[in-house]
């Protein structure tokens, strides 16, 4: 019997080996988030209105540019922290301002800055990624069409953003927004989606007519090297309390 004994040690050690190597990918494929949860709101998406009282300080972006998220990450470079959606139009600011966006589900508990688009046509993400961007040429949250909040997933620099665990947001989570007047708004969400930049819906995510919806967009996927930005969009649908469809 002491004579098999390291054969009986090695024979244990390899089963013991080669449930770990079946039961890790399995159990990381279990937990991982699914891409697409949730049913899609109905929206109207229209023809973007001409700007009223468009910003000087900013240059329009072009017409039809195809909207993508770029937040920081441990490679990217300092200056795609800043950039986050290409949009195709420019409109006035409307009002009330949001202020403060909280997340129960997910501990988020964080300060709301207004961003318009950048000189290269992209949509303004904050400089600290503790803090969420609200376009402001967009409506407000509560108000019809679609309000839009962006926030980094990561930053080489300062570590988790704001929306690090956005892609695991269930359906069905509450998010709340509290305003320059001190209203507050309370959303539950109805859809998660992943979209490779390139196919990010921008008709839906930046709409200005239909229902009020809330949508929060960050980074997601594989990170491209080479473009120094992730590869996809983690999007969340989320309708006020209460809404129907």
């Amino acid at each position: 019997m002491s004579a098999r004994a390291p054969e009986l040690l090695l024979r244990v050690v390899l089963m013991v080996s080669l449930v770990l190597a079946i039961s890790i990918p399995l159990v990381w494929a279990l937990t991982r988030p699914a891409r697409d949860a949730g049913m899609l709101p109905s929206v109207q998406a229209t023809a973007s209105p001409q700007p009223t009282t468009a910003d000087q300080s900013e240059p329009p972006p072009n017409d039809g540019a195809a909207a993508r998220v770029a937040g920081a990450t441990a490679e990217a470079e300092p200056q795609r922290a800043t950039r986050s959606a290409r949009i195709g139009d420019l409109d006035q600011a409307p009002a009330p301002v949001p202020e403060r966006m909280r997340i129960p589900s997910l501990d988020v508990d964080a300060s709301v800055v207004s961003v318009g688009v950048t000189g290269d046509d992209d949509m303004e993400v904050p400089n600290d990624v503790r803090d969420v961007g609200w376009y402001r040429h967009g409506p407000s949250p509560g108000e019809p069409g679609a309000a839009v909040l962006a926030g980094h997933v990561d930053s080489r620099e300062q570590g988790r953003g704001v929306f690090f665990d956005l892609r695991r947001l269930d359906v069905g989570s509450r998010v709340v927004v509290t305003d320059d007047t001190g209203d507050v708004q309370r959303f539950e969400v109805v859809a998660r989606r992943t979209y490779d930049k390139p196919r990010l819906p921008t008709d839906t995510v930046f709409s200005r007519a239909g229902p009020s919806q809330l949508v929060l967009i960050t980074c997601g996927g594989d990170f491209d090297g080479e473009a120094g930005s992730y590869r996809e969009n983690v999007v969340v649908y989320a309708q006020p309390v209460g809404a129907q469809g």
